[in-house]
């Protein structure tokens, strides 16, 4: 057989991460191209040609640009400290009664809602926005940094709208220390941990997310350990999107070395995720690509609709335009198309579109900065994305000896007992880790193995 190490990528995904519910669990919307029903024949995604998404389901609402943190690498492109962000924040945010207007346009083609900011809770019509949304059945996540001035007024609010499905908390370090040296607000730790415990006590489920910069790197595994004491569903760690220069940016050495270690725990079962896609040639992960202007759109303080928080790129204001128009934009169209250099041919390009659109954009660049260079279709690199359920089960006769090296003769004897359909990709994954998984991808690959 072909090295695995070069040959093929085999990702899980958990039985419940499902497109229509995803409410607590990213920062950025994925790509559902990358979360396939299974068939007699598991495509590849160099088999697959063209976006399969182009519905509509989700908005980001940006309520109001005011936060009571400083983050150095917040996303909301209307901060106006920062040489990225333009737009005059003095301008007063939407009233209630323009955002109703707007979600009446939306409803008929979304089935969630995404809450953010800024801090949202700041928002000075809040509460009354919540039973906006309630009027309209919808379900939501409510992205918050948790730092609330009545915390029990906020808690026991959001336990009576009843379509609240979680909230996205942002937690940035294992310590003050660290998480504090992103929001620049000394006491920010301590009123997040606070306010989390608050949260998950009452029954609200929580999950953090985490953005991996230069002093959080190597805290992965800190951070999903403290979340498991606070209470909370899992910790979506996200690629650091901004100036490459920034001062809070991971180096590529260091945001390599918490993928490895997120990935790891990822396979051995822990609650983690990977948000904000991450090109494949950079390092090989399960973030799959975005959906932004597809999937999701975002509506920033004015009605201004962009195709991702991340992007100054302005495409309309729903406002006075209808949705229609909008996802059929020429500015939009141009967004889904715009061109990653070196990307086109690529045999990866289907599991992570290339890499971040927004963050090419943000640095006046053509292509993802981390982009390295393509898997050329002649490198015959696989890519599998399987939800993680599955039993492998061998279809012919084989022996230890028809591995390749890689693995360990022990691993090799032990995965030629499972593939009887007896043992899930989970368990096999929890117990050997990522390389196991690469290798039954790879038997796949060449008919040894199939999928029950």
């Amino acid at each position: 057989m072909s090295s695995i190490l070069y040959s093929t990528k085999l990702f899980t995904f958990s039985q419940n991460s499902t497109f229509n519910d995803r409410d607590c669990d990213c920062d950025c919307d994925c790509r559902t191209s990358s979360y396939l029903p299974i068939s007699n024949a598991i495509p590849t995604f160099q088999d697959i040609n063209g976006p399969l998404l182009t519905n509509l389901t989700n908005a980001y609402l940006e309520l109001t640009p005011a936060c009571n943190n400083r983050c150095l690498g917040c996303s909301n492109v209307f901060i106006s400290d920062k040489p990225t962000r333009k737009m005059e924040v003095a301008i007063a945010p939407l009233p209630i009664g323009e955002w109703r207007q707007i979600i009446h346009k939306l409803v008929p083609y979304i089935d969630r809602l995404s809450i953010t900011g800024g801090e949202p809770t700041l928002y000075k019509d809040f509460t009354e926005f919540l039973k906006l949304l309630d009027e309209y059945d919808l379900s939501f996540t409510l992205f918050t940094n948790a730092r609330w001035s009545r915390p029990k007024n906020v808690v026991n609010t959001l336990n009576q709208i009843k379509g609240l499905k979680g909230l996205l908390i942002s937690l940035h370090g294992q310590d003050a220390s660290t998480h504090e040296a992103f929001t620049l607000v000394p006491g920010s730790y301590d009123e997040t941990i606070k306010n989390i415990k608050l949260a998950t006590q009452a029954g609200i489920a929580v999950t953090l997310s985490t953005i991996i910069t230069r002093y959080s790197y190597t805290q992965s595994q800190a951070i999903y350990q403290l979340g498991q004491e606070l209470g909370v569903k899992q910790v979506v760690f996200n690629r650091y999107v901004g100036l490459t220069n920034d001062d809070c940016a991971p180096s590529p050495v260091q945001l390599k070395q918490a993928l490895v270690d997120i990935e790891a725990m990822r396979v051995k079962g822990a609650g983690v995720k990977l948000s904000v896609t991450v090109p494949q040639c950079f390092h090989p992960t399960s973030a799959t690509g975005c959906g932004a202007g597809e999937s999701f759109i975002t509506i920033d303080p004015w009605g201004n609709v962009k195709p991702c928080n991340h992007t100054p790129m302005i495409v309309g204001n729903l406002r006075y335009d209808s949705v229609e128009k909008l996802m059929a934009s020429k500015q939009l169209d141009y967004w889904r198309n715009l061109p990653l250099a070196g990307c086109k041919d690529c045999s990866a390009l289907a599991i992570c579109g290339g890499g971040c659109r927004a963050e090419a954009m943000l640095n006046q660049n053509n292509q993802d900065s981390l982009m390295i260079q393509s898997f050329m279709p002649q490198n015959q690199v696989s890519f599998f994305v399987l939800p993680d359920y599955l039993h492998p089960i061998a279809t012919q006769d084989f022996t230890t000896e028809d591995f390749v090296d890689e693995i360990d003769l022990p691993v090799r004897e032990a995965l030629l007992a499972s593939l009887d359909g007896s043992i899930t990709l989970k368990d096999l994954g929890i117990k050997y880790g990522q390389a196991l998984l690469d290798l039954i991808g790879l038997m796949h690959r060449e008919g040894i193995i199939e999928f029950t």
